[in-house]
C-alpha cells in the first residue's frame, strides 16, 4: 500500500505539480496503519492496565458475595481479579478467619473446608488460576 501511494504521489507531482499529494498520501497511510492496529493496541492496553470488562466486574462481585456467605467468621482482606488473555482469568484472594476457641485440628479442617468451597465457587465461575491465602 505504501509503495502504491508513493507511485501515485510521484506521478501527480511530476506531471501535475501537485506537491501536496506526498504528505496527503503519507497521512492516509498513517491513518490506515492506525486503523488496522487499533484493536491490538486497545487489547494490549487493557491487559497492561488490568482492565476488567463489565461482565468480569459483575462476576467479581458475585464471587465475592458467594465467598462472604461461606462462613460468618470470614473477612475478605484482598480480592483481585484480572484477565491475562481471552481464556485465562486469575484471582488473588487473601482471607482472614476470625479466631475462636477450637483445637488446631478443627481449625485446619475448617480452613481446608473453606478452601475447597472457594475452589468450587471459582470453578463454577470458570476461573482456573487462583492464589488463596487464609490467615
Amino acid at each position: 500500500m505504501g509503495s502504491i501511494s508513493v507511485l501515485i504521489s510521484s506521478f501527480l507531482i511530476k506531471y501535475y505539480d501537485l506537491t501536496f499529494t506526498d504528505p496527503l498520501c503519507s497521512l492516509v497511510i498513517s491513518l490506515l496503519i492506525l486503523y488496522s492496529t487499533w484493536p491490538v493496541l486497545k487489547n494490549s492496553t487493557k491487559t497492561l492496565l488490568h482492565f476488567l470488562p463489565d461482565k468480569m466486574e459483575r462476576k467479581k462481585k458475585k464471587i465475592e458475595n458467594e465467598i462472604s456467605k461461606l462462613n460468618p467468621r470470614l473477612i475478605i482482606q484482598e480480592f483481585e481479579l484480572w484477565v491475562l488473555n481471552e481464556d485465562k482469568i486469575v484471582i488473588e484472594l487473601k482471607i482472614i478467619l476470625e479466631k475462636e476457641e477450637e483445637t488446631i485440628e478443627e481449625e485446619i479442617n475448617l480452613r481446608r473446608e473453606i478452601r475447597n468451597k472457594i475452589n468450587k465457587i471459582l470453578k463454577n465461575n470458570e476461573i482456573k488460576e487462583n492464589f488463596i491465602q487464609i490467615n
